[in-house]
């Protein structure tokens, strides 16, 4: 069966699935609704801070500044408002908190910067999470994947990703997210392909341990893939891996166009990308996305900074 989805990080794969499903969630009804929000909303930021710093420490600035930004989403009085008048106008304590996230990811998605309309699947993120929380129910995790695998899920939250162990994920298909999305900025920071925005993935796999073959060059999904189709994915994954191999031998090379030479920059974002930038032999920086460096932090940075 073949799908199609949006390409968000290169690369040819094909393996085993492991699928991730949200479960379900039934939350007990309360006589303070807006304190036990608060409460659980207080417990979501703390979590999402020590996976911040688990993440920095590994070295993924990407992971880290999502998860950063996430936990100050879970503190900004504008959720803890928008649940209350919810709940104050009639609602129960997970429509009101669906409401609130709904709101507010509407209000971000309409924002014409792309990188700020992209964060309106962070809210969602977060609201999920306290919802979970509320629930008592732990969410899955990509720790326990425990052998290599191509992760397929309808969408997948930066706490999941920041908890995976990278070797073994193969790559990435979800249903949900974009190109800007945190899902696919942290596949191609890692390396990992990735294929996202493909409408029902999840159902299509069904079950862990089914073969996925995946591009996310162009966005090619197949599930259980006849021999032939094997082969096509197997000689795809060749070709990229040589043309990956043929494109290092100009690393550093300058870059001329009828005598005239061309500056080739890159975009950074984090203390990862400036590395990454200097090991492919960039000539500069092309954009600097500046906010990355304190959207997991109350204060920006110093001048010295």
């Amino acid at each position: 069966m073949r799908l199609d989805g949006a390409p968000a990080s290169p690369g040819v794969v094909v393996g085993p699935a492991f699928v991730v499903t949200r479960p379900d969630i039934d939350i007990p009804d309360t006589d303070t609704p807006k304190e036990t929000f608060a409460a659980a909303a207080k417990s979501v930021a703390a979590d999402l801070k020590e996976l911040e710093a688990s993440a920095l420490a590994a070295g993924r600035d990407e992971a880290s500044a999502v998860l950063g930004a996430q936990a100050l989403m879970a503190e900004d009085p504008m959720l803890g408002d928008a649940v209350n008048e919810a709940l104050d106008a009639g609602k129960g304590l997970q429509g009101a908190v669906e409401d609130a996230a709904g709101a507010l990811s509407a209000m971000l998605a309409a924002m014409e910067d792309e990188y700020l309309a992209a964060r309106s699947a962070d809210v969602i993120e977060v609201a999920d999470r306290v919802l979970l929380r509320l629930a008592g129910v732990e969410d899955v995790a990509l720790a326990d994947l425990a052998a290599p695998s191509v992760v397929v899920a309808a969408s997948l939250t930066a706490a999941q990703t920041a908890q995976m162990e990278a070797d073994l994920v193969m790559a990435f298909v979800t249903e949900q997210g974009g190109p800007t999305g945190h899902v696919a900025v942290i596949a191609r920071s890692l390396g990992i392909p990735a294929v996202v925005g493909a409408p029902g993935a999840v159902a299509a796999v069904a079950v862990s341990g089914t073969t996925v073959g995946g591009d996310g060059g162009t966005g090619e999904v197949i599930v259980d893939p006849d021999s032939s189709q094997v082969d096509d994915f197997t000689v795809r994954a060749a070709r990229y891996s040589r043309e990956r191999e043929e494109a290092a031998a100009y690393r550093g090379a300058q870059v001329t166009f009828g005598g005239d030479a061309f500056e080739v920059a890159s975009n950074i974002g984090s203390t990862d990308d400036i590395e990454r930038a200097v090991s492919e032999g960039a000539d500069g920086v092309g954009l600097f996305r500046t906010e990355f460096l304190f959207l997991d932090r109350p204060d920006p940075p110093t001048e010295e900074e």
